[in-house]
């Protein structure tokens, strides 16, 4: 980890080894030109520009073993500060499923559940803004945009318009019940 210090303080190229079991795709040798260690989740990242790939790249700390300096210097990058571009590639990462909606509520309200490392917002019309969020599964976006209570509209996928409506009717169903209740919970989605 010293040299990726070395490198943040005095800008300098770092090579950084490339391991199979990594969070990112790595090339055996990178050359990283430091811009931040950030920590996120318990977990320590550097993040910074790839100066083979020509992009900006993040490493966890933990799966760096060997990094060493290499003579010369650059200019350090400008843009986003180091978290905002972690996070920014948690929320951007490539999962199965890319979502879109547009939801009219202001931006804190919305990263009250949505934070910045699940969903990146953008103003497209006043008082609408579109969210877009990355995900394996969608079966835990329901509940969270009901959550919001607040007016949307599913740009896509097709499959979260029918969990949409499938938890929409499950609460209805539960909002008509006035008989005695049961010790047995019902299975979700019945």
């Amino acid at each position: 980890m010293v040299p990726l210090v070395d490198a943040l303080q005095q800008p300098g190229e770092v090579r950084v080894p490339g391991r199979r079991r990594t969070v990112l795709e790595v090339e055996p040798r990178v050359r990283q030109r430091g811009a931040g260690i950030v920590v996120h989740g318990g977990r320590w990242y550097v993040t910074g520009r790839d100066a083979d790939r020509d992009e900006d790249r993040t490493f966890r700390l933990d799966r760096i073993a060997g990094a060493r300096s290499l003579p010369g210097s650059f200019e350090a990058p400008e843009g986003p500060d180091p978290a905002e571009r972690v996070v920014t590639g948690f929320a951007t990462a490539a999962y199965r499923y890319e979502v879109a909606l547009r939801v009219q509520a202001t931006p804190e309200h919305l990263r009250a559940h949505l934070p910045a490392t699940v969903a990146t917002l953008e103003d497209t019309e006043p008082g609408w803004l579109r969210v877009e969020v990355r995900a394996e599964r969608l079966d835990w976006l329901p509940p969270v945009l009901a959550a919001l209570d607040r007016p949307f509209v599913i740009d896509h996928p097709a499959e979260l318009r029918a969990l949409m409506r499938d938890f929409a009717a499950r609460l209805a169903a539960y909002a008509h019940r006035t008989g005695p209740t049961t010790a047995e919970p019902p299975e979700p989605g019945t």
